[in-house]
């Protein structure tokens, strides 16, 4: 008879011994595991930015304008017509609009007289419309030939303080003016001792 002898092999784990072998699973690399992927970012079209960076620099040029409107930098004024300033004085419309922050009813020295209808009235100043008399010797034709060359030339360089040549009806003569502004109104002085005030 024939003995069985028993059998060399060892079995570490009987328990999973009739299991058949499995490959393990793949697994991704070990960088991968430790860190995200970075989000994608989306390409930016060069129209966009270039619309951005237009629409800013509008705002801060619209700003900027506002700001110098308000704060009296800039000065506002809607007559470009010279020819406007050099109609006859009788039109009310005919003078720069207001100009900014003046007053409409300034404090004029004593003895001032009104030279033109809108001063009779009382017509709001602040436009260069109204005229007075500052001297005797001043008449209220020369006084509204001054105020209309100085609203003309007002109109063309936008400067307060001006010299003018203004012809005299009463005299025939052309003057010089010096016409400078106290933010009030305007004081021309000249000639034979003309005195006018513009507001």
């Amino acid at each position: 008879m024939t003995s069985q002898q028993p059998s060399n092999s060892y079995d570490p784990h009987p328990e999973t011994s009739s299991f058949r072998a499995v490959d393990p699973a793949p697994q991704p690399p070990l960088q991968a595991q430790v860190s995200s992927p970075a989000p994608q970012q989306v390409p930016k079209s060069p129209v966009a930015v270039v619309l951005i960076a237009v629409l800013a620099t509008l705002c801060v040029v619209a700003a900027l304008v506002l700001v110098g409107l308000k704060t009296g930098v800039i000065e506002s004024n809607d007559k470009t017509s010279a020819t406007a300033a050099s109609a006859p004085e009788s039109k009310k419309n005919d003078a720069p609009e207001q100009v900014a922050m003046r007053p409409q009813y300034p404090t004029l020295p004593a003895g001032a007289m009104s030279a033109n209808d809108a001063a009779k009235a009382g017509e709001p100043a602040g436009n260069f419309n109204n005229v007075w008399i500052g001297s005797s010797v001043t008449s209220p034709q020369f006084a509204r030939a001054v105020r209309d060359a100085y609203a003309s030339n007002y109109v063309a360089t936008q400067q307060l303080n001006a010299t003018l040549s203004v012809h005299s009806e009463v005299t025939g003569l052309d003057y010089s003016m010096q016409c400078s502004d106290n933010g009030q109104f305007v004081t021309c002085t000249g000639g034979n001792n003309a005195v006018v005030y513009i507001g």
